[in-house]
């Protein structure tokens, strides 16, 4: 694939300048202009049918010793979001649950590079917003829930896009990540918390990039176990 370090820089330089602007909000507006940089340079630039087996790979967005319900959370729209799957994967040398992604390579390393500003985001504003363990972690809960939920309306947008022969490009990226890799499965479960349920709330808000005052009602989503 041609020019592909230069797509990466331009996703960087995107999401560090959101993060120079200090607002909650502006991760899914970067985001969002970073994923359709994308789209449009795999539109022109790549024929779906005939990508070669060193355009896929992985990428490690590191982990903890156990997984934890916000990244689990985090991770997967965010792989969507990217035409990608995430997967749990116990690192031999350190010991821990690594995050990795899997899909077009240069889809994964742009998928580690939102989810490390999202997860980073969110532990920020939870510790500026919140008081108490609990509160600042259901915050991070609600602020997954609300980065899906923007995923999966932006997803549906995303459906238009085609490629030449007419297929879908979400469609058409998904079936060549699961022809290289072992397709991933995400639990559904509702989204769990041990804090209060209006720190939840204002991270969903945050997560969502829009100030709605309307109540979750913890409809299911995918996350990691």
């Amino acid at each position: 694939m041609k020019d592909t370090n230069k797509i990466i820089d331009k996703v960087r330089k995107l999401l560090a300048m959101s993060k120079d602007t200090g607002s909650p909000h502006e991760a899914a507006i970067a985001a969002r202009q970073a994923r359709s940089l994308m789209d449009k340079y795999q539109l022109t630039e790549m024929d779906l049918t005939k990508v070669e087996a060193n355009d896929m790979g992985t990428s490690s967005a590191g982990g903890n010793k156990t997984a934890t319900t916000f990244e689990g959370t985090l991770a997967v729209p965010v792989a969507n979001f990217n035409d990608c799957q995430v997967k749990y994967e116990r690192n031999r040398i350190t010991g821990k649950l690594d995050l990795r992604f899997e899909g077009m390579l240069v889809d994964t390393v742009c998928a580690v590079e939102l989810f490390k500003y999202l997860r980073d985001q969110a532990f920020k504003q939870a510790v500026k917003y919140e008081q108490g363990r609990r509160d600042r972690h259901a915050y991070r809960v609600g602020f997954a829930s609300g980065v899906a939920q923007q995923v999966r309306e932006f997803l549906k947008e995303r459906e238009q896009l085609k490629t030449s022969s007419g297929t879908s490009l979400v469609v058409c990226k998904q079936q060549l990540v699961e022809k290289h890799f072992q397709a991933a499965s995400y639990e559904k479960r509702g989204s769990s918390f041990s804090g209060g349920r209006s720190s939840f709330n204002n991270g969903y808000q945050d997560g969502q990039n829009a100030g709605l005052n309307r109540q979750v009602n913890g409809a299911q989503q995918g996350r990691l176990s």
